[in-house]
């Protein structure tokens, strides 16, 4: 067979099997293999489980626990070798939910604004939709010389930045609902609505028990310990097994290096959730202050609404209350949103 002849072979080999993988790459990467609609749950699940890092860092923790597994099988292996080999895989694990941490907050918070800016949208072409009819109005009561110019062209200015805000408005949505795509691995071209409204996070903000936990489930601290026992056993194991005295003091002096390192994690992470407890609580307080706020404005909305069907207010002025009253929602749900993120970050110190 020629050489030309083989080429041809292999040319039309390549046409054939060149459909099936393309059908099946395609397959994967189809926008009908997606759902439309997600919840902030199934959001931040995406996130972490489509997160490149985070499979990484997987495999690399399969890898050691293997490691781990033979090393424990083998009689040869000392007490502190399997310690360490358990010290690298808690530093992996670490490493993972560090970025299980931040996936989850970015998620979130993408979320959350996603949400607000299409409510936020809502409220502006409301908002732009009643200036308009406002500017009709006070078009023909300058036709009948009711007002004057200036003041006409002062409300056809205010319609004009009305209109911007929807712009903004829609800019704001599809930006963070993009990156959320990004964030959690979906297809830009794939369209998505938002299920879940904005809901207050339930918490108990109970410092003294977080604090309690913190010196037991905090993964730094965990590490910090584990450290400290390695060093405090390779110590051990060198002033018994007959090691220099210079090997030995230097020993002596990481594992002293160790304890004092722990202490500073302890220190360290105890004041940064006495921080994040602040925080949440700051944030709680904001929460009240935008419920009174909205309070406020539904209340004078009904105090309008009563003078405008007892004609004594124009419809301008009651339109205008009622956005005040949609923009007031919308200030609660940022301080809900800010809570929320504030309280995953205080939750997320004992991950």
């Amino acid at each position: 067979m020629t050489k030309i002849q083989n080429i041809c072979i292999y040319i039309i080999i390549l046409f054939l099997i060149l459909p099936s993988i393309y059908s099946k790459d395609n397959k994967q990467k189809t926008p009908d293999n997606y759902t439309d609609k997600i919840g902030l749950t199934e959001a931040i699940k995406l996130a972490k489980k489509n997160h490149p890092d985070i499979q990484i860092i997987n495999f690399k923790i399969k890898r050691v626990k293997l490691d781990v597994k033979a090393k424990y099988g083998d009689k040869r292996f000392t007490e502190l070798v399997e310690l360490q080999e358990k010290l690298d895989l808690k530093k992996l694990s670490n490493q993972q939910d560090d970025l299980f941490d931040t996936v989850e907050l970015k998620a979130l918070e993408l979320y959350q604004n996603a949400v607000i800016a299409k409510e936020s949208i809502d409220v502006a072409e409301k908002d732009t939709k009643y200036a308009n009819l406002s500017l009709e109005t006070n078009q023909k009561a300058v036709e009948k010389g009711l007002i004057d110019t200036i003041t006409y062209h002062k409300i056809a200015e205010s319609a004009k930045l009305k209109e911007q805000d929807i712009a903004t408005a829609n800019q704001e949505y599809k930006n963070n609902l993009t990156s959320l795509k990004l964030v959690i691995n979906y297809p830009l071209n794939v369209d998505v609505t938002l299920t879940d409204d904005i809901i207050k996070f339930s918490q108990e903000l109970d410092l003294t028990q977080m604090v309690q936990e913190l010196f037991v489930r905090n993964r730094y601290i965990q590490l910090a310990d584990m450290n400290k026992k390695a060093k405090k056993l390779e110590y051990d194991s060198k002033k018994e097994s007959g090691y220099s005295e210079d090997e030995v003091k230097k020993s002596e002096y990481e594992y002293q290096m160790a304890v004092l390192e722990l202490a500073k994690v302890q220190n360290e992470q105890r004041s940064d959730i006495i921080n994040k407890f602040l925080d949440a609580q700051t944030k709680s307080i904001g929460i009240q202050t935008a419920q009174k706020i909205l309070q406020t404005k539904g209340s004078i909305y009904q105090v309008y609404k009563y003078q405008y069907d007892k004609g004594y207010l124009n419809k301008d002025d009651l339109n205008n209350a009622e956005i005040d009253v949609l923009k007031a929602k919308i200030g609660l749900k940022k301080a809900i949103a800010e809570y929320n993120i504030a309280i995953l970050k205080y939750n997320q110190m004992l991950r």
